[in-house]
């Protein structure tokens, strides 16, 4: 059996080619602006990358196909970014470009057939009559019909691919195969949009794949010799073998090992982001006095020899206003649905719930989820006067525990995380020892900006801002250590008067508020940082998808989870 890349495209030239699908020009030139050869390099690695992804993610689907089928193959169509539109509108309802899209052929769920295979699955392939008049018997196995398992499509932007890689500071190659792999393994049935364990263990794959044909991130742009030299290889051998291999060994855990998603959920400026940065250790999630801080859920990851937590801090549940309001309610909803435990966190100085607590506690009792019951700041009040705020609780919704703590004096945290592994599931590691967060370092980078923000201006202009990181570049010493990172970052407003608030007279605002970022960003990535901010104007932009897509803010991927 064996894996095979079918490559489309309606380019008539190299030229149009390079123009439309944003190709470096270090790319033609090594292939002498030959399409063909660029081509032929394209599919001899997209081939290792379909046989690696295969033998990663579908060892399932490859037991079934043993002694069916001879080919495995994926179609990978290359589109630009007006034929990608074309498509999201035709079939999705989408009036924007995306970097890829995948259209599976059968149903598959984490690289496991649905439905049994059936004869018609296979399509056979009817080789061009031989040339000779006796055939050998080489030659009469080769011209025998062969039998073809098509996956499906997927359909890469090319204006994407370029534009990703510059943002996310690494190189075309590394963006052209993330992608193909990302679309690879929508096709066979992994969807990091379904939930928290379906995310995890999608970009986990893709962390393993790429690792194992040492595309890393750190890597520089391919040099033309090994673009050349791939080209050649897939001449020699347009196929790679493809075997049903056993997984990769696993951790050996201890029997009795627990893990699971646990969800912080609480009204705004409840301490949410406080707990999370405490358990972690690390500067996660951004922290102001000023309510609605968090705008996105933020993971991190606790480890112990015994168990694994992954919590998710979410923003707070507030009466909405514009659609980002709108965002931020339903992220945090969605939460407690993909989530094992559920951490309610209240402030002590409050004695009875609020509209806030109830529509969260109604939320539990629809899903039945195992939560516990945490009291945050409860070192400000005296012992006697939790009594009814517990009470009034336990009233509404039968929790596991109890847990008074003191989020910004660790107080009460150990007895917490007890209390958590107590109630989770047996379950796997399901990230490695080393992660902490899946908080990307341009994510992180964006909110400690949006930190200061909160900091240093007043009133609603705070609330009105989003952060984007337009380019992360990198730099290395003669170790290879990285030693410096060129930020450009734009803070996006809705009002032209909001820009000369937050540039102030001079420049001097917005210098201040920058080199107070810069620290935080320096101490957050251990080397020194050039940050370069300014300002741009989207009215009303929290209330534009567009513009909430953009800023990655998805407001339909909150609302579309369904309840169980």
């Amino acid at each position: 059996m064996l894996a095979r890349i079918k490559l489309y495209h309606d380019f008539e030239s190299a030229a149009e080619f390079q123009a439309q699908f944003a190709v470096p020009d270090s790319y033609m030139a090594a292939c002498n602006y030959n399409l063909d050869i660029l081509l032929d390099a394209w599919q001899a690695a997209l081939t290792k990358l379909l046989q690696t992804t295969l033998q990663t993610g579908a060892a399932s689907l490859l037991k079934s196909l043993e002694n069916k089928a001879d080919y495995v193959e994926m179609n990978v169509n290359l589109g630009s970014a007006a034929a990608i539109r074309k498509l999201n509108k035709e079939y999705r309802q989408k009036d924007y470009v995306t970097d890829v899209l995948s259209f599976p052929h059968y149903e598959l769920k984490e690289g496991k057939l649905l439905q049994p295979l059936m004869p018609y699955d296979l399509e056979p392939e009817m080789p061009e009559e031989a040339d000779v008049a006796e055939m050998s018997a080489e030659d009469e196995e080769r011209m025998a019909p062969k039998e073809v398992f098509n996956l499906g499509d997927i359909y890469l932007c090319g204006d994407k691919v370029r534009e990703q890689a510059e943002n996310y500071g690494h190189s075309y190659w590394r963006e052209f195969n993330f992608l193909c792999c990302h679309g690879f393994l929508h096709v066979l049935g992994y969807d990091h949009e379904e939930g928290q364990r379906e995310e995890s263990l999608q970009f986990a794959l893709q962390d393993q794949i790429l690792g194992n044909l040492l595309i890393l991130r750190e890597n520089p742009e391919l040099k033309p010799a090994e673009l050349i030299a791939l080209a050649k290889e897939y001449n020699e051998s347009p196929c790679l073998p493809l075997t049903a291999v056993p997984q990769a060994q696993t951790e050996d855990l201890p029997a009795d090992f627990k893990s699971g998603f646990v969800a912080i959920v609480g009204r705004p400026n409840v301490g949410k982001s406080t707990l999370l940065n405490e358990i972690s250790g690390a500067y996660l999630a951004i922290t102001s006095a000023k309510a609605q801080t968090t705008r996105d859920n933020i993971r991190t990851i606790y480890n112990t020899k015994d168990s694994q937590i992954i919590f998710t801090d979410t923003p707070g549940v507030h009466t909405a206003s514009d659609k980002l309001g709108d965002y931020m309610n339903q992220s945090g909803l969605a939460a407690i649905k993909d989530a094992d435990a559920v951490l309610l966190l209240v402030d002590a100085a409050y004695a009875y719930p609020g509209k806030v607590e109830h529509k969260l506690l109604e939320r539990l009792s629809e899903l039945h989820k195992p939560a516990i019951l945490v009291i945050n700041k409860a070192d400000t009040v005296v012992k006697q006067k939790l009594l009814p705020l517990i009470a009034a609780y336990s009233k509404l919704y039968q929790f596991q525990a109890v847990v008074p703590i003191a989020a910004l004096k660790s107080d009460g945290i150990a007895e917490l995380l007890t209390e958590i592994i107590r109630i989770l599931p047996q379950g796997p590691r399901y990230y490695p020892l080393d992660y902490f967060t899946d908080q990307t370092e341009r994510n992180l980078c964006a909110e400690l900006i949006r930190e200061q923000v909160l900091k240093y201006y007043h009133k609603e202009l705070p609330y009105g801002v989003a952060v984007e990181i337009e380019k992360f570049a990198e730099e290395t010493d003669a170790t290879g250590e990285r030693c410096l990172v060129k930020l450009q970052a734009a803070i996006i407003t809705e009002r032209a008067s909001h820009k000369k608030m937050l540039i102030g007279k001079d420049g001097q605002a917005i210098k201040r508020m920058a080199s107070s970022a810069r620290i935080k960003i320096e101490e957050a990535l251990e080397c020194k940082v050039y940050l370069e901010v300014r300002v741009k104007v989207r009215e009303n932009w929290r209330d534009k998808s567009i513009y909430l897509n953009d800023y990655g803010y998805n407001l339909k991927k909150a609302q579309n989870r369904p309840l169980q």
